[in-house]
């Protein structure tokens, strides 16, 4: 599965220290994520961060940051984490960025759902797995802010087979004996 970060700029004016930071659900195992792409934000870079299982609140700069917002894909494998180590926390920083900034392709969190968590609390049908992602910036000195929360209910995955009937030619079809 994947999550989708849209977001803009659509004050009018530039903000500065512009980030998006995205809580992980501990039901989501991170493998990749990407870096994006924007409108209006011509020289910008992207700073990318990330906090892991096993030293929370500690932001480690993600290797070959910042990055030109190319949408280039980064593998968590390249991170060399241990095992039973996950990512819990993403932030991708943009410095200033001016009016009408916004995301094309969108940033995007690609993963899968483990079971147990990263907790050790098992996943199961039925369960909800909540996912925040927030955005701060300031202007003339003053900090704003605005999250974004998506729910999704957890499903077993089932067989769910297709059975598609064609025919080789278009026809007209004549009748004859054999």
């Amino acid at each position: 599965g994947y999550y989708v970060l849209s977001f803009n700029n659509n004050t009018g004016i530039s903000v500065d220290n512009f980030t998006l930071t995205d809580a992980i659900p501990a039901q989501f195992n991170v493998t990749s994520i990407t870096v994006g792409g924007y409108d209006n934000f011509t020289g910008g870079t992207v700073t990318i961060r990330y906090q892991r299982s096993d030293n929370p609140g500690v932001w480690n700069v993600w290797p070959g940051s910042p990055f030109t917002p190319s949408n280039q894909t980064l593998n968590v494998s390249s991170l060399g984490l241990p095992g039973g180590v996950y990512i819990t926390n993403l932030e991708w920083g943009y410095g200033t960025v001016g009016a009408d900034f916004r995301t094309n392709p969108a940033p995007r969190i690609n993963g899968i759902v483990m079971n147990p968590d990263r907790n050790g609390t098992a996943v199961n049908d039925g369960n909800t797995m909540t996912n925040t992602a927030q955005i701060d910036w300031e202007y003339l000195g003053v900090p704003g802010s605005d999250d974004d929360t998506q729910s999704d209910i957890v499903r077993t995955p089932v067989a769910n087979p297709l059975v598609l009937k064609t025919t080789s030619t278009s026809g007209p079809y004549i009748p004859s004996s054999l």
